[in-house]
């Protein structure tokens, strides 16, 4: 699991992994979230959920902020939910390679 939430704690994202196996390797057979703040976060968070998902961890990790932005067309002043998202699933994927490592 993963957490991040804006300095001003107006939005909050949590990002829960599913995976089997060891290390990098590890495959994620599941994605979920949790998101607390404005539409764009909760649709960055769902976004980058369905990306993860039946990929390994290593292949998770080149999901990046320009993938976000594009998919979903974000202005400019929504791209910090997509950091925030990121940030999120960054931790996820990192306790998940020490967990199954």
């Amino acid at each position: 699991m993963g957490e991040a939430d804006t300095p001003g704690e107006d939005a909050h994202c949590r990002i829960q992994l599913a995976c089997e196996h060891g290390g990098d390797d590890g495959r994620i057979v599941a994605a979920a979230f949790a998101a607390f703040g404005p539409p764009v976060v909760v649709a960055c968070s769902d976004w980058v959920c369905e990306q993860v998902e039946d990929r390994t961890i290593k292949d998770a990790r080149s999901l990046n902020l320009r993938a976000i932005e594009q998919a979903l067309v974000l202005a400019a002043g929504e791209r910090y939910a997509a950091l925030l998202v990121m940030d999120a699933l960054d931790m996820a994927l990192a306790r998940a390679s020490s967990n199954l490592g």
